[in-house]
Formats: C-alpha cells, sequence, structure tokens
C-alpha cells in the first residue's frame, strides 16, 4: 500500500566565520554600522529607547546564529512602526535637516548600543549553551526548543502533551524507522485500526516534537492517511492530509499528485467549491493531466452539472484510493439521482436500470439502498410476459417514490466535518 523512501538530508545552516568573532562593533560588517545609523535616523526621539532594545537583541541573536555576514543589511527595512510619523511636504528646509548635534546625540546612542548589544551577548550566553543539542541532519527547522529523542522501545501508546516532552520517552529517528516497518507488516498480519491508528499517531507525535521534517515525515503521514481512508476514518485522513499539504509546500518529496486528487474529492465531499477553486488555480497544465488529478476533476465537472450517468461512471473507475472516498457522498449523489430519476420517468422504472445507472454490482445492493431511503415498499413484481419473451422483473412506482426521495435529499444537507482543521 505504501511507497518506500529514504530521509532527505536537510541540514541546519552552517554558521559563518562571524559566528565565532567578537560582537564589537569593529568586527561588524560596514553594512550593519550603515543600517544602524540609517534606523536610528528614522526613529522618532520618543521611540528610541524601545527600538534600541529591540536593535540591540537582533544583532545579538544574529551574531549568536552565525548569520551577521549574512544578512543583506543594506536593504533590511527598517520596522514600519518606527518610521516617523505626521511628516508633511510643507516642512520648512530648518525643520528637515538634521542638525550637527542632534547627529551627535545618535552616534554617542549608537556606540551605547553596541556596548550594551556585547554586554546582553555575554549575559544570555549561557541560555544559548543549555539548549546545545547534537547536530541532527533530518531535522531542519531548528532551535532552542527542539529535543533529541533518546527512547529505544518500538511500540508506544499516544498521549496528548500536557508539559514539555521528556527525551527519555521520545524515540529518535532511526528507530522511528524501525516502528514504521513494524507498523506495516502488523497492518498487513493484524488489521487492528485501533492499535495502528494510536500506534501511528505516537509516531507523529515523535516526530512533531523533535521537528522532523523529510521524506520519512511526508511517509509516516501518506501511509496513515492510506490506512484512515481504507477504514473510512475521515478524521484522521483530514489531519494527515492538511499536513501533507504543508510538507509539499516545502518542496519534500512524496506522492504530491495523489493526495492532490484526494484533496479535491474530500472538498466534494465536504461541498468547499471556494477550496475546490483555489487548488484548481494551484495546478499547471501538465498536472491536471496527472491521471488521478484528471480524475479527480472530471468528477468535479459531473457533480457541478448534474450528470450523474458520469459520476457513476467514474465512481467504478477511479484510482488509488479514490473509491473509498467517493464511498463517503456516493449515497448523497445516489439520493440526488433518483429524485431526477423519478421526475424523468413515469410511470416507473425498472429495478434492472436502477441498478446499472447507481453504480450498483447485484441487485441486491441496490434493494438495499432503496430500503435505506424507504421507498422499497412502491416496488412491484411485474410477471413474464410470453406475447415478448420478457420475464418478470421489479418495477419501482417512480411517482409515488418523490415524496421519500424529498424527505431522503433532507439527511444530506449538513456535512459532518470530521477532522476538520
Amino acid at each position: 500500500m505504501s511507497k518506500s523512501s529514504s530521509p532527505s538530508a536537510s541540514t541546519p545552516s552552517t554558521p559563518t566565520a562571524s559566528s565565532s568573532s567578537s560582537l564589537s562593533k569593529e568586527n561588524w560588517p560596514q553594512s550593519l554600522k550603515n543600517y544602524v545609523v540609517r534606523f536610528f535616523n528614522t526613529v522618532s526621539e520618543e521611540e528610541q529607547d524601545a527600538a534600541q532594545e529591540e536593535l540591540k537583541i537582533m544583532v545579538a541573536r544574529y551574531h549568536a546564529e552565525g548569520r551577521l555576514f549574512d544578512i543583506d543589511w543594506d536593504n533590511m527595512e527598517i520596522p514600519r512602526k518606527y518610521h516617523r510619523k505626521n511628516r508633511r511636504t510643507s516642512e520648512s528646509p530648518e525643520r528637515g535637516t538634521v542638525k550637527a548635534s542632534e547627529l551627535a546625540r545618535r552616534e554617542k546612542r549608537a556606540r551605547r548600543f553596541e556596548s550594551e548589544a556585547l554586554a546582553h551577548k555575554n549575559a544570555s550566553r549561557s541560555q544559548y549553551v543549555s539548549y546545545a543539542l547534537p547536530v541532527n541532519k533530518d531535522v531542519i527547522d531548528f532551535d532552542k526548543h527542539t529535543i533529541v529523542g533518546t527512547s529505544t522501545n518500538l511500540e508506544k501508546r499516544y498521549l496528548r502533551l500536557t508539559e514539555a516532552p521528556d527525551p527519555s520517552t521520545v524515540r529518535p529517528l532511526h528507530v522511528l524507522r524501525e516502528t514504521l516497518e513494524l507498523l506495516k507488516k502488523k497492518w498487513h498480519n493484524d488489521g487492528n485500526y485501533a492499535y495502528i491508528c494510536d500506534q501511528f499517531k505516537s509516531v507523529r507525535q515523535d516526530l512533531t516534537v523533535q521537528r522532523i521534517k523529510n521524506e520519512f515525515t511526508v511517509a509516516v503521514y501518506e501511509i496513515h492517511a492510506r490506512i484512515a481512508l481504507e477504514k473510512g476514518d475521515l478524521g484522521e485522513f483530514n489531519q494527515c492530509q492538511t499536513q501533507l499539504k504543508q510538507l509539499y509546500e516545502e518542496n519534500l518529496p512524496g506522492n504530491v499528485m495523489e493526495f492532490t486528487a484526494y484533496r479535491i474529492l474530500y472538498q466534494l465531499h465536504t461541498r468547499n467549491p471556494s477550496d475546490i477553486i483555489a487548488v484548481m488555480r494551484s495546478l499547471t497544465p501538465a498536472q491536471k493531466q496527472d491521471p488521478a488529478v484528471k480524475h479527480a476533476l472530471e468528477v468535479r465537472t459531473a457533480l457541478s452539472s448534474s450528470n450523474y450517468h458520469a459520476f457513476f461512471k467514474l465512481y467504478r473507475t477511479a484510482p488509488n484510493m479514490g473509491p473509498f472516498l467517493i464511498d463517503q457522498f456516493v449515497d448523497r449523489e445516489r439520493v440526488q439521482a433518483m429524485a431526477r430519476i423519478a421526475v424523468a420517468y413515469r410511470p416507473g422504472v425498472q429495478l434492472d436500470f436502477l441498478t446499472s445507472t447507481l453504480g450498483y454490482d447485484t441487485a441486491e445492493e441496490c434493494l438495499e439502498f432503496l430500503k435505506s431511503i424507504r421507498v422499497n415498499h412502491l416496488l412491484t413484481k411485474k410477471e413474464a410476459d410470453s406475447t415478448t419473451g420478457k420475464g418478470s422483473y421489479l418495477y419501482l412506482d417512480t411517482k409515488s417514490a418523490i415524496p421519500y426521495l424529498n424527505e431522503a435529499k433532507k439527511r444530506y444537507q449538513t456535512v459532518d466535518l470530521k477532522g476538520q482543521i
């Protein structure tokens, strides 16, 4: 059911030489020095204390991250909240010109900022050291709160976190890979969905708290989504496909077109036309020709044009796990089709016609559907006609069925958005 995948080699950015140099102004790039002067020339006098503190923290942070020489300070914008207000084009030259004494005062403030930023760096050095972690090439969203698990247990129950995660209970990436292989075997052999779903949620949680985002992460969510679809668990499926959309947007490899098709079908189920249009606008002409996506778009066209003949034909030919998603709303469309048939075909129709038209394989399945919408009592048996050679058949009184069909349509006026995020 799943495709194997290997981890990506995503790594945190490598610090430049500036990360080990002093924070002294003499070691700053000239572009940063120019930015500091430009910053204080822009900030109004009453806001300079707050601006100085923010600038001090920003420079110290970039220095700690080793990015002081990587930032394009020449094009760095001054925060809009510090732009001077109420400037008038009618200002006199005297008011628009900065006096020499004001320039000297700002230069003095900039020098004080330099010394305070250095003090802030030294005072906070222990904070950065306390959160220092071993380099993990699979963690691409690395910050000081990220943990690296140490647990070697392959199986673990899912528990909602109520406090900071304990590394001793979190499984690292190499253990999670072993866990995934174990879960795939257990699903194939046992098919215990309650157990499998619980285990997959715990794997997803361990990935999240360690900020692991790579091909393995995509594989976990894709496999869990397919299993949830197979069991009709739209809540878990929607959580997985929502996360997959974000992972794909980060250019992580996966089965993008397959799950794009599922997303369209899911939105058809939830009757969300605005999101469907957004997806269609984002697709390239080549992507629209992908078999799974093309099929999903054809389903959308059939529903929007009330072409139930085309819809049930597409239902029977859906690729991948598309039939499991269409199963969620196919009865709704059958009721709509029955309502149109009841108006168009008078005084009635044969059961065999309804069986083929509504996408059923056997007449028994169609009878169960008619029973669910309470029109089965309107079926009458027509005896064989020896003159025409036609055998006996069941016949539905379509005129009498209309009130029951109108009542059945009320069941589908709202959609339960299970697991909607």
